[in-house]
């Protein structure tokens, strides 16, 4: 199995809360052996902001941008993909799904037909960050 760029967009909101950030290449190579990373993997998580957390909008463009490699680069293949609810709820968005409340644990069947289309997509515009501010000292 190879990790691929596209592994790294799949993940629940980037920023601020540090559990939202991906564990650094050395770990995840320790702690999954049988994984082959690609060439360039990043020792530290290029996507994570500490002051930054990504807004809904930011979320489901990332997203679409790995549906969009995975419809460029995986064709005719099956795909079972699990992630927490927001990001499942920001894929189920791309796709033009109506809304959907998954409980903790719980599964959606999604089949997708895909249809190229031409073109770049387009970036939302670089919106508030949705995070509170940051704490000034440690919890008491």
């Amino acid at each position: 199995m190879q990790l691929a760029d596209e592994a790294q967009l799949l993940r629940e909101a980037l920023g601020v809360h540090t559990c939202d950030r991906r564990s650094t290449a050395s770990h995840l190579r320790k702690a999954f052996p049988h994984i082959t990373f690609e060439e360039g993997f990043s020792e530290e998580d290029p996507l994570w902001e500490a002051d930054y957390r990504e807004p809904g909008s930011a979320r489901k463009f990332r997203l679409s941008q790995f549906l969009d490699d995975i419809f460029a680069h995986d064709s005719n293949v099956f795909l079972s993909l699990t992630s927490h609810s927001g990001a499942i709820g920001s894929i189920l968005e791309a796709l033009g799904h109506r809304r959907f409340a998954l409980q903790t644990g719980g599964v959606i069947p999604v089949v997708v037909r895909a249809k190229r289309i031409q073109g770049a997509r387009k970036p939302p515009p670089k919106e508030p960050s949705e995070a509170p501010p940051k704490c000034d000292k440690p919890p008491a």
